[in-house]
């Protein structure tokens, strides 16, 4: 039986390293997501988006790992539910 690419996807996402819990700034998180620094702060002006706020740290924007995480999930959840 063949698994749904959507389905494969999500579970590849599970958070099971204490790693996950980091912060990472958000000029790797544009670049996880290939997206422009200034995409990131649009996504923060609209909080029905879900996106994981920043933490300031030493002047600059970071987010949780693991947020950005179960952020994917939500993202791939809504994707396969709209398919359906």
């Amino acid at each position: 039986m063949k698994r749904d690419p959507v389905d494969k996807a999500a579970s590849n996402l599970a958070v099971s390293d204490p790693a996950d819990d980091r912060f990472i700034p958000d000029v790797k998180v544009a670049k996880r997501y290939d997206v422009h620094l200034k995409t990131l702060s649009r996504w923060d002006a609209k909080p029905e988006l879900g996106f994981p706020p920043p933490v300031i740290i030493g002047e600059r924007k970071h987010r949780q790992l693991s947020a950005l995480i179960e952020w994917e999930r939500k993202q791939i959840a809504k994707a396969a539910a709209a398919q359906s």
